[in-house]
């Protein structure tokens, strides 16, 4: 998936710059740059992306949308051919067993003999999905449609062909389930599950298009297993359906389908949820400067001039929401308007939801405006990156980083001002959203003014992060902003 970042080169002109993911990083540039520029440019991009990545990481277990995206286009694939397995099954049993949200798939081997002499049994798969359903891509053992009324219907879907190896008996382990049903599909033994999202939760639309249905087909005589993985809104007997209008028969290896080992699919199982870890708060263990005092980092001089919180998007350049629908959050006097905030209870996904709404709470969002001076103290033209903001609390005067997402849950335009910690309001750049990177020539200095969007309650909590793109906490630098 082609990754879109927009860039501001000066007031007036920008540029588009765009990441294919991969083995080797690719980059795609609209615009001619010139080679120093392309690498300052690809420099800092490599510096947003691994905020984001830090940023999943930190949510690890909570299954949202962008981190199953993220796993479907990062899972490994790989032919069965490049592996030898030390041990195959002529054919299995599968058994399926659920206790409260939690659900395992035991596969129980029988007449276990050497990959030499347990004769192989390849499969063809024949499909027919209607006019519905357009393929959008096909990887080995991989299948990927996108239905025909666009991804915001929440009805793609895609199956995977699962080839059983080894020797482990439980292959699959799902936990926070909303649903499990055993049924049959085409004479097969089948179990659809469907994972929670967010339990009691009023801002069920914002998961639309999570891949949230799972449906696994067995079929155990030949030693293979389907996967197919839904968006939300698609209907659970419409999945069935879909897995019925598939056709399973024995093959030549030559005419068989494309498959991946069930040894390479459990190195990152795509749908299988990971039970979530509740963390404490993660101490910053370097100092942590006050507004007002200027921070030299790596060629640049950066201080805070001066932070206001504003209840008001009425003294703001306007042309730098031009790229974001979050004229939405304010009224028709610019008056940013209240919203229902769920505050959540955190389970372990077992015998409990991971995430359970307790109660709500009306909250009003604010605009916390930053003004920075920034100097290039360089002998050459450099790229500037804003920092992002993240959330910390205070206890005998040492932060500690506080994750707002596993505790709060918010309408979808508010958790997409909050989901990359960056600001929605540049004026330099009159972008808006996305666009955070400035150049600044030798000895220049320019002032900046940007803001983020927060919880009213959570003003005092904030800080600026700032770091060189490495994954070193030592080189992390933090400016408390809190009010």
């Amino acid at each position: 998936m082609k990754k879109r970042i927009n860039v501001n080169k000066s007031e007036n002109t920008s540029t588009e710059f765009f990441i294919q993911p991969g083995k080797d990083e690719v980059y795609h540039f609209d615009e001619k740059l010139d080679k120093y520029e392309k690498e300052l440019l690809t420099e800092n991009v490599l510096r947003q992306i691994k905020i984001e990545r830090e940023d999943n990481n930190m949510r690890k277990g909570w299954k949202r949308c962008q981190i199953a995206a993220a796993c479907l286009g990062a899972m490994l694939l790989v032919p069965g051919s490049v592996f030898a397995t030390v041990k195959i099954s002529e054919y299995f049993h599968s058994q399926v067993s659920v206790e409260d949200y939690q659900m395992k798939v035991d596969i129980h081997k029988e007449n276990m003999q050497s990959a030499t002499k347990a004769p192989e049994k390849y499969i063809k798969i024949s499909t027919d999905f209607g006019s519905a359903y357009k393929l959008d891509k096909e990887d080995t053992g991989m299948y990927i449609f996108n239905h025909k009324d666009g991804f915001d219907a929440g009805k793609d879907f895609w199956y995977q062909v699962i080839k059983v190896d080894g020797n482990k008996d439980t292959i699959y382990s799902t936990y926070d389930n909303e649903v499990v049903n055993n049924l049959e599909i085409n004479g097969h033994k089948a179990v659809y599950f469907k994972t929670n999202e967010t339990v009691g939760t009023e801002y069920s639309g914002k998961y639309d298009t999570c891949y949230g249905k799972h449906l696994l087909v067995f079929y155990d005589e030949y030693g293979y297993i389907l996967q197919f993985n839904s968006m939300n809104k698609l209907k659970k007997a419409s999945l069935i359906k879909l897995a019925e209008s598939v056709s399973v028969t024995e093959s030549a290896k030559d005419k068989a389908s494309g498959y991946t080992l069930l040894s390479t699919y459990m190195k990152n199982p795509i749908s299988a949820n990971i039970q979530s870890t509740i963390k404490e708060d993660k101490k910053i263990t370097v100092p942590v400067l006050n507004t007002g005092k200027k921070l030299e980092h790596n060629q640049f001089s950066i201080k805070v001039d001066n932070v206001k919180i504003m209840n008001s998007v009425k003294d703001l350049d306007m042309s730098s929401f031009k790229t974001s629908d979050y004229s939405v959050l304010w009224d028709e006097n610019g008056k940013l308007k209240p919203y229902k905030r769920e505050n959540l209870k955190a389970g372990n996904g077992k015998d409990e939801p991971e995430k359970k709404v307790v109660n709500r709470e009306v909250i009003t969002p604010r605009f916390v405006h930053i003004t920075m001076s920034v100097k290039n103290n360089g002998k050459e033209k450099e790229i500037f990156c804003l920092p992002d903001v993240v959330f910390a609390s205070q206890k005998n005067g040492e932060y500690y980083l506080t994750d707002i997402y596993n505790n709060s849950n918010r309408p979808a335009i508010i958790e997409d001002a909050f989901i990359d910690h960056m600001p929605c309001y540049f004026k330099e750049t009159a972008g808006g959203k996305s666009f955070w990177i400035q150049y600044l020539k030798a000895g220049e200095e320019k002032t900046f003014n940007f803001a983020y969007l927060a919880d009213e309650d959570m003003a005092d909590k904030m800080l600026l992060r700032i770091d060189d793109g490495s994954d070193s906490d030592k080189n992390m630098k933090y400016i408390d902003i809190s009010h």
